[in-house]
C-alpha cells in the first residue's frame, strides 16, 4: 500500500544551504498494517507524510502509495488516501453534515452515494447531536471526529494521520 524507498526532502535555509528535512527515508507498510514514524521534534515525520499525500514533491529517492507514484501521479494517490492532520480545518459557518458532505463532492461521489455516505459516518462516529451544529460552537473533540469522518467520506484504501 505504501512504499518508500530513500526518500529525501530539503528545504533552503536563510543562509541559501540546503537543510534537509528528509534524507533517506525507507520503508514500506502492507494492507492492513499499520506503521507509525517516529522520533523527535524536526525529524521529517511530517514532512514524509505531506510527501506521501502529494502536498510536497521530494527532492530524491520514490514513493508509490496505492500503487501510485507520488510525484507522476499525484492525482491518483490521492483518490485512494484520506488523510487527517493535526489541525482540524472546520469552517466556522459550516455543520460537520454540510463539510462532509462538500468533500463527498470533492471526491465525485454521486448525489445519492454521498448523501448515503455522510449518513452512514455521522451514525458509525455517533455524530449526531452535533452534526447540524456550526463549526464555530463544536468543541475540539467534535471537531476532531468531523476530520476524520471527512477523510474517510470516500472510502480510500490508504488512511494517513499525521
Amino acid at each position: 500500500m505504501i512504499e518508500v524507498k530513500d526518500l529525501r526532502k530539503y528545504f533552503l535555509g536563510n543562509d541559501g544551504n540546503k537543510v534537509w528535512a528528509v534524507n533517506g527515508v525507507t520503508f514500506q507498510a502492507k494492507q492492513g498494517e499499520i506503521l507509525g514514524l517516529l522520533g523527535p521534534n524536526g525529524a521529517g515525520k511530517t514532512t514524509t507524510l505531506r510527501i506521501l499525500c502529494t502536498l510536497l514533491k521530494p527532492s530524491g529517492g520514490s514513493a508509490r502509495v496505492a500503487g501510485f507514484e507520488v510525484q507522476t501521479q499525484a492525482a491518483q494517490v490521492r483518490r485512494h488516501i484520506g488523510f487527517l492532520s493535526s489541525n482540524t480545518g472546520i469552517y466556522d459557518r459550516m455543520t460537520p453534515r454540510e463539510l462532509i458532505l462538500y468533500y463527498a463532492k470533492l471526491h465525485e461521489l454521486g448525489p445519492n452515494e454521498a448523501q448515503q455516505r455522510v449518513s452512514h459516518l455521522i451514525e458509525t462516529l455517533q455524530m449526531g447531536d452535533f452534526a447540524d451544529t456550526p463549526g464555530s460552537r463544536l468543541s475540539t473533540g467534535q471537531k476532531q471526529k468531523t476530520s476524520v469522518a471527512r477523510a474517510l467520506v470516500h472510502d480510500p484504501e490508504v488512511l494517513i494521520f499525521d
